[in-house]
Order: C-alpha cells, then sequence, then structure tokens
C-alpha cells in the first residue's frame, strides 16, 4: 500500500491522467457559440414565448374563451372580452412574462388552436414593465433585442 503512493508521488501518475484527458479533448471542434454573432437553434419542441397566431385572412382566432388564463398554474394570462357569442374578441390580452413558467398548458388548453409557443429564447429587459406582453407583442414578430450598458 505505502510502495504503490510513493510510486504515484515520484511518477506523478495523477498529473499525467489529467494531461491524457486534456489531450485527448483538444483536437476536438469546440461546441462553444460566440453568443451575439452566433444564435443558438433551439429544438422542434422547444418552449419559448406565448405567442398568438391568425388565421389566413389576418384575422384573430381569439375568441376570449379564457380557458388559457383558467389553466395557467400561476395565473401569469389576463383575457378580457367584448362582444356576444361569435363576435367575441379579445380587446385585453395580457401574458405576464415574469410569472410564466412556459409549461405549454395554456396552448394545450385552447380550443381555437390560436396559441403557440414560439422559439424566441432572449428575454432580457431592464424592467418588469418591458416583460408584460401584449396582443402586439404576442402577435408581431418579435424583435429580439440584446441589451448592453
Amino acid at each position: 500500500m505505502f510502495l504503490g503512493a510513493l510510486v504515484r508521488k515520484i511518477f506523478l501518475l495523477d498529473i499525467l491522467k489529467g494531461l491524457y484527458t486534456t489531450l485527448k479533448h483538444l483536437p476536438r471542434e469546440p461546441i462553444t457559440l460566440q453568443y451575439p454573432k452566433e444564435r443558438w437553434t433551439p429544438a422542434p419542441g422547444f418552449r419559448g414565448v406565448v405567442g398568438l397566431i391568425r388565421d389566413e385572412q389576418g384575422n384573430e382566432l381569439c375568441n376570449a374563451c379564457g380557458l388559457c388564463a383558467k389553466t395557467c398554474p400561476v395565473e401569469a394570462i389576463i383575457v378580457e372580452a367584448e362582444g356576444k357569442g361569435k363576435e367575441r374578441r379579445a380587446v385585453r390580452y395580457r401574458v405576464d412574462l415574469t410569472r410564466c413558467m412556459f409549461c405549454n398548458m395554456c396552448v394545450e388548453a385552447c380550443p381555437q388552436s390560436c396559441l403557440i409557443m414560439t422559439p424566441d429564447y432572449e428575454l432580457a429587459a431592464f424592467t418588469r414593465e418591458e416583460l408584460q406582453a401584449d396582443k402586439d407583442f404576442l402577435y408581431g414578430p418579435r424583435q429580439l433585442k440584446i441589451y448592453s450598458r
């Protein structure tokens, strides 16, 4: 037992093992992305920011039934409607992205299939008010911003 420890200390076997591991990985391609210039492409099942979609004519599909707000476990969605029957539309649709867990339950509960989980993942903001997503944000193409000071 003592002899094995002495041989390890003399020949620095632990350091040589570490150097071997380092040298083994050295010729490989780096997997690091240079972030502002290169963007990560999310997988097909990625759940990013919630988004609303329109039909082919550009009409809103959301009939303000409120099922998305009822199924949201953290109550991050607020829907206010106007009109009756088939004329019912959402006047105010807001998602609090500071509370949203991106769980996809609102998308599954939507009977009109007007909610989707977008591949957007950049949610940098300086204030919480900037992370209150209204209808314009949810319908429109999101301009991905990188904030720097």
